[in-house]
């Protein structure tokens, strides 16, 4: 899934962020703390959240208007509206269109699918939900659930994996080629595993790419210790002049974060909505050119919409791919480098960007 424009508002709150438009790689959302860049980024995942589970959070009333696109090019747009039901929320209005014609709507309650009318049904839930089976919305939803957060905060966990022989063996039977195993279900750690052996070529892209950044690094590979159908597989990294190889659980959070960052744009599938919020946060500087320039490759193949203050980045990522975030009051506004003045040239895009008004003075009262 790649979002194309998101309007979106906390009825409750008032919070509202105007129509903002999204680049079809990489966006990078700047701004002054508070203005609303981290705020975007949960709308984005409260939104995939309804489309994707069995029920409508957050558990506060909002409208939303998504436009996005899938990769056999159709074109949808989702509008929604939650009403306060008691404890929970529950959808009030809503409709999807796909490619210009409506799949199916939903107001005050009257529910049509295809241009007929249905029987009441559940508002607990989305349409998207209720119409899974069909083709298109089926086709969404795996959008939607092809998003994923980092949180640089809080780094991965890489303990032992805790597997069976005939269950590893059986991945490998199921996963046997690089596009398959991007599109399985499996959690990063044991596709990073079973990319080992059946994708051996990016495996040792993402190995390589991560030894270069660490460069006190001089060797990664899986030991798997055996006890009976039982198998414990462990990613150990071998240090220079260290004679003990070190198990990925005791690396620090910043070479957890950036191996994290490279094995999930390596192993994640076409189309997936990848946000990161301080982009920056528990990378040391010398990880931070190696990343965007990562993103910036991927984000041929994914979407990234990211969030940072760090020079480094911003200077790493082109004006063309910033949105400029300000806020009004409750109202967040969004805007192009272009049409604040900035140019293109990456020497003085940052200088430019500090003494615009918009991002000097970011928040404004109303």
């Amino acid at each position: 899934m790649r979002i194309e424009s998101l309007e979106y508002e906390e009825l409750h709150s008032g919070w509202r962020l105007n129509e903002t438009t999204f680049d079809a790689g990489v966006t990078l959302l700047v701004g002054i703390s508070g203005a609303g860049k981290t705020r975007i980024l949960t709308a984005i995942r409260n939104i995939c959240s309804i489309a994707s589970s069995n029920s409508i959070e957050p558990s506060h009333p909002i409208r939303f208007k998504l436009v996005f696109s899938l990769s056999d090019g159709a074109r949808y747009t989702w509008h929604g509206e939650t009403l306060d039901a008691g404890e929970d929320c529950v959808m009030f209005e809503e409709y999807l269109v796909v490619d210009g014609v409506e799949i199916f709507s939903r107001k005050r309650g009257l529910l049509s699918f295809r241009g007929k009318e249905m029987p009441s049904l559940s508002a607990d839930m989305s349409g998207l939900r209720i119409f899974a089976q069909d083709e298109n919305i089926a086709h969404a939803i795996r959008g939607f659930e092809n998003m994923i957060l980092i949180n640089h905060g809080k780094p991965p966990q890489w303990k032992a994996i805790n597997i069976s022989k005939a269950e590893f063996e059986g991945y490998k039977q199921k996963f046997p080629t690089i596009e398959e195993l991007r599109n399985s279900d499996l959690p990063l750690q044991l596709r990073v595993n079973i990319s080992s052996y059946v994708a051996k070529k990016e495996f040792k892209e993402i190995t390589s790419r991560f030894m270069d950044v660490f460069r006190n690094i001089k060797h990664v590979s899986f030991f798997t210790l055996a006890g009976g159908e039982q198998w414990l597989s462990y990613l150990m990294a071998t240090e220079k002049d260290v004679k003990m190889p070190i198990g990925f659980d005791e690396l620090s959070s910043g070479m957890l974060n950036m191996f994290q960052l490279i094995a999930s744009c390596y192993l994640w599938p076409e189309d997936t909505l990848v946000l990161i919020d301080e982009f920056e946060s528990s990378m040391g500087m010398n990880c931070l050119d190696d990343a965007t320039d990562l993103v910036l490759e991927t984000g041929r193949r994914m979407q990234f919409i990211l969030t940072s203050h760090h020079p480094y980045v911003i200077n790493n990522i082109r004006p063309e791919h910033w949105k400029i975030v300000t806020r009004n009051g409750s109202v967040v506004s969004t805007h192009d480098a272009g049409e604040v003045g900035i140019g293109t040239s990456h020497h003085t895009a940052f200088t430019q960007l500090m003494n615009t008004p918009e991002y000097a003075q970011g928040i404004m009262s109303e």
